[in-house]
């Protein structure tokens, strides 16, 4: 008891009196409890009652009034009103500071001093004890707002004496580390990540967005109620160097048996023991040398806006933030939604998703754009491409598209020695070449918001290994120029002579801008943004294009693939890249190609695929390139092709399936009167009869000889004995016939087109090709002169008036007869609409290996002579056949089908290449030894050969067969498929019944198929096979599965030793013995 409650308790006023004055504590209670005013209370004393209740009331008032007057000093920061404040509260002035003013839940005292940032008053009041503890309703802890206002020295101070508060967040769930980087404290948020006094007891385990687990005072990757992140906050603010900081941060990561460990951190002896582990440096210390380090931060993590750090600092531009981001592994390609709202009639709200790329199209920032896209960020969804307002926007991200093609090469002197397409001033005035390099000026004024190129660009290069299979035509650059010195190129292109000092590119561009967009225009500036990405060494600048240099852009693009798009239109440039061997525009949407022999251009061009279009015809002039390999113009509308396919000088591969196609085109061939001598027999004693002119002829020549004779109505003239060999006409097909069946009208030297630098012999055999069409065709000799031929070193070859052509000259070398044979090898006619086999096809492409007529209206055949003899591989399957091939005359489908088309069906052999014929027998020529004797010579030359439609016998025109059409068997032929057709029976042999006692060499000289390893019969009505299957030493494979009608099969089929895959699948499978 003290003596206030034993006066109290006795009641002596005056000395209660004294006590009071002397500020005697009336809150202290007994014992038991009681308190000197419960015990005058008890006593009934009723002076003392009244005189300690009065005392009480006074002395609250005066708490009141003091805890006012501190109250309003700490707001104001006046530390020495508050320190007379805290000496008049004496012992009572830690329960005032530690009480909430007024009595209510109001901020104390210390957040009140937080606030003002006065250091003294903070010091001041932790010095009479103030607690630092968060407010009961919204949870603001003064460390929280010392660390919004960026007090270090107060932050210091809270965090020596109660470092928990570290990890107390707010209402809005914001860390005092949140409050600290939203405002950009670098040196507060450098504090509370490296404090070393951190309490072990109150760390926590977290995991970051790669499971890695590390221990730290509180979350660092903690969202608050808009989900934002210590990391997105600094980001919004712009604080470079906190965000910098921040991804410089690391912790140790922890393995897993440390992390069993820590959760049993309060029973384990490593941490209860006296020398355990009390702060979280020391516990750090322990991990240095076995754990690694890493960044704890999640970048890409969303806020409830639905963006990411990355996204905010896109937004912003800010160039080195996006940097830093991304280099410390932001996702680029995360992508997000942003919600925009128009009122028109009534408030209606957009959500559009967008990109980091996407964003900086839509800011036109080519810095951002230049930068995204070289940290390998994707436009699947074509986000950026839709969000560009401008076209070299496009541009720019399209250049990311275009790599090194390391297929090709190309050389300073490809580019200089040869007169290359410059292109027009009107082409070129409508691209704006500054756009290429339009920031660059804004980039070295703003030092604080770029990065060097050298720091992130990443060199994007197509390693792919060189492919043998693509022919590079070799071209002798020098003499070309020189032979055409004097020539002019088209009225708009110029021969410029290129300065040794002008930027040259050296390395090919290959362009790869399939399905994107889908893009539906091309823009020419966009192929000079790839090349000069490309070429990146060679033009740095502006001032590195120039006038003598800029078309080179161009011609350095050697492959273009624009597949999966939604092209319509393809612009003429695009066919004028000389140095340009592929070129894919399938899946588009083109209904036509330009046909004008002043754009194709592109003489390297070895492969194009115009595949799965609209297109109705291909333009004659794209098979006049001089390097097409391969052409591919399947799924289209084809109804017809150009007669020029037949002569592409390289063309080995040609894929038309899926069209409308019902014929090829026949072409008629007219040769020039020209008197230039070839061939080894000819010396110099013969060159004076081939030099005589047409009127020392002794020929009866019309007065008006028609242009055009129908071989069905128009009759040869009559032939006397006077008119010599050299005399002979050929008559041409009808000028009715569709303009499909265009015609080689002249070979002569095309001066009109312009010339492009190729080898001299490919130039040289090209140039004499010109092909037109009928109602161009001027009208052609009806008689010209031939060679005459010596008896003892040739034979003459008698001929019809059919199996010549008008105006055939004679003199032709082998060579230059060889070169204009097709080099077709691979011929897709699939999924179309022939109603028989193209009867041209042995007389033109007799190089032909592989034919597919697949899925078409076939109904014969056709004899075994009709196909190409040098085929590997024919596909005959999904057809309306009766029979499989034989060696018996034309068909009715085939007879009647050339009666339709004004054939002679009295001739069944019609050569269509007949300058083969007399190519053929130039060869015969050179390989006879010539002729010692002059006398015979002069003989034969003064002596008048007369031949013609009417000296022909019979029995000789059965002799002149077309000499394509001289073979009774497929020798080479491979693989033969007969599949899904109506085949009711096998024909093996070219002999029609043989005797079961024919020798057996006489029957395997007979097969008409002898080296075939491959038969598929599927899906027939077949009724038997025949015994001479067996001869085919090479079948390997043998499909007969699906012939319902088939019940046996032959026993010799046992003894064929190759044979490993014999398919019966629905058949009725007995051997027939």
């Amino acid at each position: 008891m003290t003596p206030l409650h034993i006066i109290a308790e006795v009641g002596n006023e005056k000395i209660l009196a004294l006590l009071l004055f002397h500020k005697a504590d009336v809150t202290i209670r007994d014992k038991y409890g009681h308190t000197a005013l419960s015990l005058a209370q008890k006593n009934r004393k009723v002076d003392s009652v009244e005189m300690i209740q009065n005392e009480i009331e006074l002395r609250q008032q005066v708490r009141q009034e003091t805890e006012k007057k501190l109250l309003d000093a700490c707001f104001d920061g006046d530390v020495i009103k508050a320190e007379e404040c805290l000496a008049h509260l004496g012992a009572q002035a830690k329960a005032v500071l530690n009480s909430s003013p007024n009595g209510s839940d109001t901020l104390n005292f210390l957040y009140r001093a937080c606030r003002t940032g006065n250091v003294d008053l903070v010091k001041l009041l932790l010095k009479h004890g103030a607690i630092a503890k968060p407010h009961r309703q919204t949870s603001y802890s003064p460390l929280y707002i010392a660390c919004r206002i960026g007090n270090l020295d107060i932050v210091q101070m809270l965090l020596t004496h109660f470092p928990h508060l570290v990890s107390v967040a707010t209402l809005e769930q914001i860390l005092p580390f949140a409050a600290a980087c939203s405002q950009g404290h670098l040196s507060i948020v450098q504090l509370l990540l490296t404090y070393p006094n951190y309490p072990f007891s109150s760390c926590n385990i977290y995991v970051d967005r790669l499971q890695r687990s590390y221990v730290f005072p509180f979350n660092l990757n903690a969202q608050d109620l808009n989900e934002q992140t210590s990391l997105y906050l600094s980001v919004l603010g712009g604080y470079i160097d906190v965000v910098e900081y921040l991804l410089s941060f690391r912790v140790y990561a922890l393995t897993p048996q440390e992390v069993e460990l820590f959760k049993r951190r309060l029973t384990h002896s490593y941490f209860t023991s006296e020398n355990s582990i009390v702060t979280l440096s020391e516990f750090n210390a322990t991990l240095q040398k076995t754990n690694t380090l890493f960044c704890p931060f999640n970048l890409d993590v969303y806020s409830n806006n639905g963006r990411t750090a990355l996204h905010e600092a896109i937004e912003q531009q800010n160039f080195k933030l996006v940097h830093l981001l991304i280099s410390n592994g932001a996702n680029v390609n995360l992508s997000y939604e942003e919600i925009s709202s128009r009122i028109l009639n009534n408030e209606q709200c957009f959500i559009t998703r967008s990109t980091a790329l996407s964003c900086a199209c839509r800011l036109n920032n080519v810095q951002l754009i230049n930068y995204l896209m070289n940290s390998h960020a994707t436009d699947k969804e074509f986000l950026a491409f839709n969000s560009c307002k401008q076209s070299y926007l496009i541009g720019h991200l399209l250049k990311y598209r275009a790599l090194q093609d390391n297929e090709f090469k190309l050389t300073k002197r490809q580019l200089t020695t040869n007169i290359l397409y410059t292109f027009d001033e009107k082409f070129w005035l409508n691209i704006d070449l500054t756009k290429i390099w339009i920031n660059i000026n804004d980039e070295k004024k703003d030092n604080n918001n770029n990065i060097s190129e050298s720091n992130y660009s990443i060199e994007p290069i197509l390693k792919r290994r060189s492919n043998k299979r693509y022919q590079i035509l070799t071209t002798s650059f020098e003499h070309i120029k020189t032979h055409f010195t004097t020539r002019s190129l088209l009225s708009s292109t110029t021969t410029n002579h290129i300065p040794s000092s002008t930027s040259i590119p050296s390395i090919p561009v290959g362009i790869q801008w399939h399905h994107y967009g889908p893009l539906k225009i091309l823009d020419p500036l966009w192929f000079i943004q790839a090349s000069i990405f490309v070429n990146k060494d060679s033009f740095t600048q502006l001032s590195d294009i120039t006038i003598t240099n800029r078309h080179l852009l161009f011609h350095c693009i050697t492959r273009i693939d624009l597949s999966d798009n939604s092209l319509e239109y393809l612009p003429a440039f695009l066919f004028q890249m000389y140095s340009l061997r592929i070129l894919n525009i399938s899946n588009n949407q083109l209904g036509e190609l330009p046909n004008d022999n002043n754009v194709w251009l592109c003489h390297q061009l070895t492969e194009l695929d115009v595949s799965h279009n609209a297109l109705t015809c291909l333009p004659s002039a794209m098979f006049q390139l001089r390097s097409l390999q391969r052409a591919y113009a399947a799924h289209n509308q084809l109804q017809y092709l150009p007669v020029e396919m037949w002569s592409a000088p390289m063309l080995t591969d040609l894929n038309v399936a899926n069209n409308s196609l019902k014929e090829l085109p026949a072409p008629t061939v007219t040769i020039v009167n020209n008197t230039e001598k070839s061939g080894r027999h000819m010396t110099s004693r013969h060159s004076n009869n081939q030099n005589r002119t047409t009127s020392e002829f002794r020929s009866q020549i019309p007065p008006n000889p028609p242009t055009k004779l129908n071989i069905n109505e128009t009759k040869s003239p009559p032939l006397s004995s006077s008119i010599t060999t050299s005399n002979l006409s050929l008559f041409s097909l009808p000028s009715s016939i569709p303009p499909r069946s265009t015609t080689f009208t002249e070979i002569t030297t095309n001066n009109n087109n312009p010339p492009s630098p190729d080898d001299d012999d490919e130039f040289e055999r090209r140039s004499k090709l010109k092909i037109n069409y009928d109602n161009s065709i001027s009208s052609p000799s009806l008689y010209s002169p031939v060679k005459r031929l010596c008896l003892w070193q040739n034979h003459i070859a008698k001929s019809t008036d059919d199996d010549q052509q008008p105006g055939l000259n004679t003199k032709s070398s082998s060579s230059s007869s060889i070169s204009t044979i097709s080099r077709l090898n691979n011929l897709n006619l699939s999924y179309n609409h022939f109603e028989i086999l193209p009867p041209m096809l042995c007389c033109l492409v007799p190089y032909l290996t592989s034919l597919n007529l697949s899925h078409n209206l076939l109904t014969e055949p056709s004899n075994i002579s009709s196909y190409p003899s040098r085929l590997k591989m024919l596909d005959l399957s999904f057809n309306q056949l009766q029979h499989n091939i034989s060696i018996e005359t034309l068909s009715r489908r085939e007879k009647s089908y050339r009666k339709n088309r004004q054939y002679d069906t009295t001739i069944e052999n019609i050569c269509y290449r007949p300058e083969l014929k007399e190519s053929n027998t130039q060869i015969d020529i050179n390989k006879r030894r010539r002729s010692r004797s002059v006398s015979r010579h002069k003989v034969l030359i003064s002596t008048n050969l007369t031949m013609g439609l009417n000296s022909i016998s019979k029995s000789d025109q059965q002799d002149q067969c077309c000499i394509h059409r001289r073979h009774t068997k497929l020798e080479f032929l491979h693989d033969l498929n007969l599949s899904d057709n109506k085949i009711n029976e096998l024909t093996l042999l070219s002999i029609a019944k043989p005797s079961r006692d024919m020798d057996t060499a006489v029957l395997r000289s007979s097969l008409l198929f002898p080296a075939i390893t491959r038969l598929n019969l599927s899906q027939n009505e077949l009724v038997s096979i025949p015994s001479s299957i067996s001869l085919l030493d090479n079948l390997g494979t043998l499909i007969l599965r699906d012939n319902s009608h088939l019940k046996e099969i032959p026993l010799s089929i046992g003894s064929m030793q190759k044979l490993w895959n014999l398919d019966l699948h629905g058949c009725g499978q007995t051997i027939k013995r």
